[in-house]
């Protein structure tokens, strides 16, 4: 077992720290974030079971059904922040424990064997996270425990309706009456203090007393339930109003108290910095689930949710699983992706820490920690970003306070004039410059370096003379190219045109949640509906006439089965396969997902129908 230290953020920290965290997160450029949770799927058989052929909308139910029921332990949030005058990114690294308050709804949540063993091996402290964790509560349950919360205070101060009581069964009736007894002679004693100790009893137990000496002697003295020295949960009676005003200010300050880490992500939210995750779609879902609301069972209306809570994101597994880099990561897990960036031809991103936390994760590794695990995934995203955008002779700075602008040169000029000029010459030089490589006319470059250097200098930014030779001008603009390249990209990234989230499905990699996914080609797919009986030798048999197949197991009577010979789907419709039989039916891809729309229309409709019933 690992026996590296977790940096942990308790309760009581939060609260004292909760300023200075949303002063971090406003002045940060951009937000790393990941989660822990108590598991990661129920169940890997059946329909729950991921298949090669899901739709999206597919794999987001069974991501609803299988996963979402576990608990959050753990959040972890890490700011960075570019420092010009040391040249280097500051990060403020966060590792927030949470569990859900008891005392305000008690909740139901399952555990996978397999990610508790593996949570533990990594040095997890379970006891810590639900002894000291931060107590939260969605707005639905907020909403809930004030009105508990109202209720108990009336019911305290007298204020409320009369409950309708409880009968006592006949063999507590003597304990009632000896509670009563004590009571009467508290009372009638002024000599007997102030307040009188009843000793701890069970919550049923406390409600039938609570019932009878608010009966017997309202107006005279108020109660209330305090814990014990040994855990247990005393009755403590109080003589006449003395102290009442007071009550309700600690428990109605703990109340409050669990709302604050729901408010931090919406601060989160509300913000708008990029967010940069690892395989971040489980997270994003779970932090709506846990902290907002239930997700929407339609795929458009989660899409659009997400989409406006978390408007700019970017997630690192597919920047090493999908586009022009995929080839230079062979795993993509967050631990590879972070060594892989420590070797040629990357750079490990030059960052310094900025709290604690941040000092604690650079000193030593703490894999599967949330804190470490966010400040990992934000200085990949740099090593990425500065290998895209490395040059010779100039560093390039990255700022995302700028929409329109993300990219800037680091230069120092002498007035707002020069600033737009240069921005304004940069665009127009960088779009020139994509436009004469796809046209084959890069052997002008060196003469346009020329006069690009000369129009700079001209406006007073400060040019060395060697960046006038005809080599480092070739290797200026070409770099140019480059980054005129990343611009276009870090410029959807910044206003959101293109927030994608890793899907993990072969032919659509992704979900585009600003716009219309990809719709990949499946006309060599089918649907086959067999007997529980049939293996693959049944089914490569069925299909021998049009070449070997590819299957796909959805549960132990239906499959996709996918032609290795795409140009045979046309003949797989027609006589070569019989596509209804008495043991056996084929439907095509479309047509099986078609027909599963409607049912699934037809059975929200009938539910609708049953809800408006019962209302």
């Amino acid at each position: 077992m690992k026996s590296h230290p977790l940096f942990w953020k308790s309760f009581s920290d939060f609260i004292d720290e909760l300023d200075g965290i949303k002063e971090i997160i406003q002045g940060s450029d951009f937000l790393a974030l990941d989660l822990e949770f108590t598991g990661l799927r129920k169940s890997m058989s059946g329909g729950l079971k991921n298949n090669l052929f899901d739709s999206i909308s597919d794999r987001l139910k069974k991501m609803q059904e299988n996963m979402m029921e576990f608990l959050v332990l753990q959040v972890g949030l890490c700011a960075f922040h570019w420092v010009p005058e040391a040249r280097k990114w500051k990060y403020y690294a966060y590792n927030f424990n949470v569990f859900p308050s008891a005392e305000h709804g008690d909740l139901t949540f399952p555990c996978q064997v397999e990610t508790m063993k593996f949570l533990l091996e990594h040095g997890f402290d379970f006891n810590r996270v639900i002894l000291e964790g931060i107590p939260f509560l969605r707005p639905d349950r907020e909403e809930k425990a004030k009105r508990s919360f109202f209720l108990k205070q009336k019911a305290i101060l007298g204020q409320g309706p009369s409950p309708q009581r409880v009968s006592v069964p006949e063999k507590l009736k003597p304990l009632i009456v000896a509670i009563s007894e004590r009571v009467k002679n508290f009372l009638d004693d002024p000599d007997a203090g102030q307040e009188l100790n009843l000793g701890d009893f069970t919550a049923y137990h406390r409600k039938l007393i609570y019932e009878e000496i608010h009966e017997r002697f309202q107006g005279q003295m108020w109660v209330e339930s305090v814990p014990g020295k040994a855990g247990e949960t005393e009755i403590l009676l109080h003589r006449g109003k003395e102290g009442l005003e007071n009550w309700g200010k600690e428990p109605w300050k703990k109340l409050q108290n669990a709302f604050e880490f729901r408010k931090l992500i919406d601060f989160i939210s509300s913000s708008e910095k990029l967010l940069i995750g690892h395989n971040m779609l489980l997270d994003l879902l779970h932090l709506e689930e846990k902290f907002h609301q239930d997700i929407p069972q339609e795929y458009g209306e989660m899409k659009h949710l997400l989409h406006t809570r978390y408007p700019k994101i970017l997630d690192m597994k597919l920047v090493a699983e999908w586009g022009e880099l995929a080839d230079l990561f062979m795993d993509s897990s967050l631990k590879c992706m972070a060594i892989r960036l420590s070797k040629e031809p990357f750079q490990c991103a030059a960052v310094a820490p900025g709290n604690e936390v941040s000092a604690r994760y650079e000193k030593k590794e703490a894999f599967h920690e949330a804190g470490y695990d966010a400040f990992l995934t934000g200085q990949n995203f740099l090593s990425v970003l500065q290998y895209l955008n490395h040059m010779d002779s100039m560093v390039l700075e990255v700022s995302f306070k700028s929409c329109l602008f993300p990219l800037a040169l680091d230069f120092t000029p002498k007035s707002s004039l020069t600033i737009l000029l240069t921005v304004l010459l940069l665009t127009f030089v960088s779009l020139a410059i994509l436009l004469m490589d796809r046209m084959g006319l890069s052997w002008i470059f060196p003469f346009i370096a020329l006069i690009v250097a000369g129009v700079l200098a001209e406006h007073g930014l400060p040019l060395p003379g060697f960046l006038l030779t005809l080599p480092v001008a070739l290797n200026l603009l070409r770099t140019l190219y480059t980054v005129t390249l990343w611009m276009f990209r870090a410029l959807a990234i910044s206003v959101g045109v293109f927030p994608a989230l890793n899907i993990a499905i072969p032919d659509v990699p992704y979900i585009n949640l600003a716009g219309p996914d990809m719709s990949p080609d499946r006309s060599h797919v089918f649907h086959l509906k067999m007997p529980s009986s049939w293996k693959n030798q049944d089914i490569e048999e069925l299909f021998s006439a049009v070449g070997p197949v590819q299957i796909a197991w959805i549960d132990d009577t239906s499959a996709y089965i996918a032609l290795k010979r795409r140009e045979m789907a046309a003949e797989a419709l027609t006589a070569k396969i019989p596509h209804n039989d008495s043991l056996y039916q084929v439907t095509t891809y479309a047509d099986f997902c078609a027909e599963s729309l409607f049912d699934c229309k037809r059975r929200g409709e009938k539910r609708q129908k049953l809800e408006e019933i019962n209302s």
